[in-house]
């Protein structure tokens, strides 16, 4: 069964269908090497700037509904005054409105409110301002360019005491008194200072303000919009801060539950709940219906429930709970066809993100917020396909991501940011590479943009064009690799039927005629050992062509056996008018160094053939082997009439000259295509004291070292 197994496997790795498999690793290289199309979305860090100094934000707002945001800097002048910088998208102009007061110091507290107070489809925009222990309201119209409030006082801070720390938050714009122009509503709560801790709602139209009581605990609230009337749910924590002869209701000794109306009055007589340490959080609002969750402590016993009430404050139900010490609601989700809220929470002095289902009353962990971790999320308003979460992991320093596509999609900011969900400051706007997010921390100030690959939906089109792309790409190799194999088997066959050709030039009828004709001659005079000599090299001749018939090389060694026996009988049939000798060193291993066949023969046969025609003396043929660094060189030295008589012989017998060397031209270009290798050949003329002695053919053969 194994052996069949492997059989079958073996026979898939080497069948045609692997150029169909292989293309599929390409796929995952190219998607590897090229993350900026295969990701949908990139993060990237564009500019980074201190903001200490000045305190310099940057705001976003479309003023005029026409689908682009303009951009404000709002920063302190020298810490004189507070200072905004305005320009109109299609405009080079920038604009600077000047305000009383600075913007205060806490990062949180510099959210301004665009309102369209005079209803000319253009909003203003409301800053807040700080000098000494006072609090300021200031307006700018951007269609006048003017400044339309400046210094409007609004209230005192540190009532009583030193302290001038304190948070101050829109809350909503709405048309309480139905006169068209929207009132500003926004909280301020005292920090250490204590005072003040109210709501507010500014009346531009009649410059006047509404205010709530001031309670000696610190709103958080959550406007609610009920039959056209406006809600404020105000939920506290009990900090302990008050001393004990505070002289303002609703002390922080206690977490509260408010309810006001839009004229800011309480509604009903708030919930409270007894124990430092206990608070209240809500509403999420479902089905009319108003979830609060609540911890309080009762006779030394700690309680944590969540409840539901209708909007006229009947409870309708109460479940225990976990026991947590923060919960803020982030954003309402869609799992399974179940609306469910996202929770930021803290248990057992651990931040966690929760899901809230109303229907169930359960905060739960599920896939999808438990790969949030220890973290703490914040909607962004960026105009993309699925809610954008903001997200601050208090585990792994500090480190903030932006989650995607309902927690399934994570992107790491490029410099941690020292936040917390409750004043995270961030702005996004549209541009033609993507979206603009500013973010900052007590430090810097970091934009980002958020690009979406526009080849991302191309993604798959891509990937089968390089699939093919590479399956064209192994059929072609597979193509040249037979269009090779086919060009070396007919390289094969010239430099065969080239080698046949010079066999039968050394072995034709007339050769092998007089070799017999010698060797008879030989035995006639009773010289049997040199005529069985003769026989033999003769043999050796006709038997080495027969076997390396096929090949198209072989080693120097088996050349030189074949040329010495060849020698040996032309010396015997020319009646030894001439003579030859082999120099070959001790340390070259001419068994190791390949030549195409009877290359260095037929050169010494052209010698014999041409070089001793009409020579006076007996002829000296000379073949000897050296070494240099890059080469072997073979010589084939003469001491013959020199190549210009000899041509001058040949054409007096009306001979061919250089047919035998023209092979061999043939046959080494022919060798060196098949085997990618340089041999070549040079001839020479041998001069001594200015005259013609002789002829010497050099081969020059590449040196290969292993």
């Amino acid at each position: 069964m194994f052996k069949r197994l492997f059989s079958d496997v073996r026979f898939f790795l080497t069948a045609k269908k692997m150029i169909w498999v292989l293309p599929l690793f390409s796929i995952f290289i190219v998607a590897f090497l090229m993350p900026v199309i295969f990701n949908k979305y990139t993060l990237e860090l564009v500019h980074e700037e201190n903001r200490e100094q000045t305190k310099l934000l940057t705001f976003f707002e479309d003023l005029d509904n026409d689908g682009m945001k303009e951009k404000f800097d709002i920063s302190n002048y020298r810490n004189k005054f507070a200072s905004c910088l305005y320009k109109k998208n299609e405009s080079s102009l920038i604009q600077q409105f000047n305000f009383y007061g600075n913007i205060p110091t806490q990062e949180n507290l510099n959210t301004p409110i665009f309102n369209d107070i005079n209803k000319d489809g253009v909003k203003e925009l409301f800053l807040f301002t700080q000098k000494n222990d006072s609090i300021f309201i200031n307006g700018v119209d951007f269609v006048s360019s003017k400044v339309i409030l400046s210094g409007r006082f609004i209230t005192t801070i540190g009532k009583g005491t030193k302290a001038r720390d304190f948070v101050l938050r829109p809350i909503i714009n709405h048309d309480s008194d139905a006169d068209g122009v929207d009132e500003m509503y926004f909280l301020i709560n005292g920090g250490f200072a204590l005072y003040p801790r109210k709501i507010m709602a500014y009346n531009f139209v009649k410059d006047t303000f509404l205010s709530s009581i001031n309670t000696g605990s610190q709103h958080y609230v959550t406007p609610v919009i009920k039959d056209g009337q406006l809600l404020l749910y105000s939920t506290t924590l009990a900090s302990g801060n008050c001393p004990e002869n505070f002289e303002y209701p609703y002390a922080d000794h206690r977490a509260i539950l408010f309810v006001f109306d839009d004229q800011l009055k309480i509604l009903r007589e708030p919930l409270e709940f007894e124990g430092v340490g206990a608070c209240i959080d809500g509403p999420i609002v479902y089905n009319n219906e108003y979830h609060f969750y609540t911890k309080s402590t009762i006779g030394g016993e700690e309680k944590s429930v969540v409840f539901k009430m209708t909007s006229s404050g009947e409870m309708i139900k109460e479940l225990p709970f976990k026991t947590l010490s923060m919960i803020e609601v982030s954003f309402a989700i869609t799992v399974e066809g179940e609306r469910r809220y996202l929770v930021n929470c803290m248990e057992n002095n651990v931040f966690k993100t929760y899901e809230y289902s109303p229907q169930k009353m359960k905060l739960f962990q599920n896939n999808l917020t438990s790969k949030v971790g220890n973290s703490t999320l914040v909607e962004l308003n960026i105009e993309v396909d699925e809610p954008v979460f903001f997200a601050v992991n208090h585990q792994y320093n500090k480190r903030t991501s932006l989650w995607l596509e309902n927690l399934n999609y994570q992107l790491d900011f490029e410099i941690p940011l020292y936040v917390r969900p409750w004043n995270v400051y961030f702005q996004t706007t549209k541009n033609e590479l993507g979206t603009v997010i500013k973010v900052t921390d007590r430090r810097k100030l970091q934009t980002y943009l958020l690009h979406v690959s526009k080849y991302y939906p191309l993604r798959f089109v891509l990937f089968i064009v390089v699939y093919f792309l590479v399956v064209l790409l192994l059929l072609s190799l597979r193509h040249y690799k037979k269009y090779r194999a086919l060009q070396k088997n007919q390289l094969q066959q010239q430099i065969s039927s080239l080698h046949l050709r010079l066999v039968n030039s050394q072995l034709d009828p007339h050769f092998t005629f007089n070799v017999l004709n010698t060797v008879s001659a030989k035995i006639l005079k009773g010289d049997r050992m040199e005529a069985y000599d003769l026989m033999s090299d003769f043999s050796n001749m006709l038997r080495t062509g027969l076997f390396f018939s096929e090949a198209n090389d072989w080693s120097i060694q088996q050349e030189f056996k074949f040329t010495v026996a060849f020698l040996n009988l032309m010396k015997s049939r020319f009646s030894r008018t001439f003579d030859f000798k082999m120099i070959v060193p001790e340390n070259i291993k001419l068994a190791s160094i390949m030549i195409p066949r009877l290359l260095v023969q037929n050169f010494a046969q052209n010698s014999i053939k041409h070089a001793f025609m009409g020579l006076k003396k007996n002829g000296l043929l000379t073949i000897s082997v050296i070494e240099d660094k890059e080469n072997y060189l073979v010589s084939i030295k003469d001491n013959g009439i020199g190549r210009v008589k000899s041509e001058e012989f040949v054409r007096n017998m009306k001979g061919n000259c250089g047919k035998g060397i023209e092979l061999n031209r043939k046959q080494i270009a022919l060798y060196n295509s098949l085997y990618k290798t340089t041999i070549s050949f040079e001839i020479n003329d041998v001069v001594l004291n200015g005259l013609v002695c002789g002829t010497e053919v050099i081969i020059s053969i590449p040196n290969i070292k292993e």
